[in-house]
């Protein structure tokens, strides 16, 4: 299930990094499976429209920085005369780490995120 659809990243979330609908799908929906991991799956049973927007944006984040790492994550150089690019390792706690840091400033203070079971 994917939580914003590709006309929801373009004009309400003003998303700019992904250009095509087919280019935006398996990033959102990645995006999609992201938080409901962190959400312990809390997030689809959501019924708060306020909390909805909220997902729905963190969506779009996680979207684009997936797309981002997919494309040039860690790129160290770029040359033009015969033509060469250069990437450096990300690992994969880096990657974790930044796709948490996003899911908490969109889903922090909506409660869905804690383990605790209400």
């Amino acid at each position: 299930m994917q939580y914003a659809d590709f006309t929801y990243y373009q004009s309400t979330f003003h998303g700019n990094k992904i250009s095509t609908q087919t280019e935006y799908t398996a990033p959102s929906e990645r995006a999609s499976e992201y938080i409901d991991s962190v959400t312990f799956g809390r997030a689809s049973e959501n019924t708060d429209a306020q909390i909805a927007d909220k997902i729905k944006r963190c969506c779009c984040a996680l979207a684009e920085q997936i797309h981002t790492d997919g494309i040039a994550a860690g790129k160290t150089s770029e040359k033009i005369g015969s033509y060469s690019v250069s990437y450096a390792e990300c690992s994969v706690s880096e990657l974790n780490r930044h796709k948490r840091s996003i899911a908490s400033q969109y889903l922090g203070s909506t409660g869905l995120m804690s383990r605790s079971i209400e």
